[in-house]
């Protein structure tokens, strides 16, 4: 993942049932951190419908930030957030 608009950023689209398991692994380049600020939120799959999840639900970027993982009917979507 190296920018903030949804076409600049790698995504994944399956036309039937995906099935979700195990870890979802996140490469930020070219120095791209997500702002959580704003809040940054990516759509990195879509699936006409799915069965189970990601785990955990969450990657660390960085020192002080993390991106979390939601599964929702059609989407999974990443959301920047800071680390207390």
């Amino acid at each position: 993942m190296s920018a903030v608009n949804a076409g600049q950023i790698d995504s994944l689209a399956i036309s039937g049932t995906a099935q979700l398991s195990g870890e979802l692994g996140i490469n930020l380049v070219n120095g791209f951190l997500p702002d959580p600020d704003r809040p940054d939120v990516f759509s990195v799959i879509s699936y006409a419908s799915h069965t189970g999840e990601f785990s955990p639900n969450y990657e660390l970027v960085g020192t002080d930030r993390l991106l979390a993982y939601s599964c929702g009917a059609t989407t999974v979507t990443l959301t920047a957030y800071w680390l207390p």
